[in-house]
């Protein structure tokens, strides 16, 4: 009796996990059928990543500098590398002059006593 239980509970709940899972398919076709219609070009599996979505405006605005995905992946990680080269110096020099400025106070008091 036990057995049969278990049976039916558990072809209940996989009956109510593949609602479920058609519901879920069917609300990803309907997003993606809204988003070719307003033109886009990726297909299902690619249309929700933001990465292909930036590509994709981007090549829109500009097809001869990003001819494919990798282009335009390795030209964005140039200026990433390049914006993080950039703050890394401005940080160094800050710490150098903040460092400069409190030996100089230091050395500033440092006369004062010896006076």
């Amino acid at each position: 009796m036990n057995l049969n239980n278990y049976l039916v509970e558990g072809i209940a709940f996989n009956r109510q996990k593949n609602k479920e899972m058609i519901a879920q398919q069917k609300n990803l076709k309907r997003e993606y059928l809204i988003y070719k219609q307003n033109g886009g070009r990726l297909p299902i599996t690619d249309f929700k990543d933001p990465k292909k979505l930036q590509y994709e405006k981007d090549k829109k605005a500009n097809p001869k500098m990003y001819p494919n995905f990798q282009v335009w992946e390795k030209i964005n990680l140039d200026k990433r590398e390049r914006e993080a080269n950039i703050v890394e110096k401005e940080t160094r020099n800050r710490r150098r002059l903040a460092q400069a400025k409190h030996e100089e106070s230091i050395a500033a008091k440092n006369k004062a006593k010896l006076r």
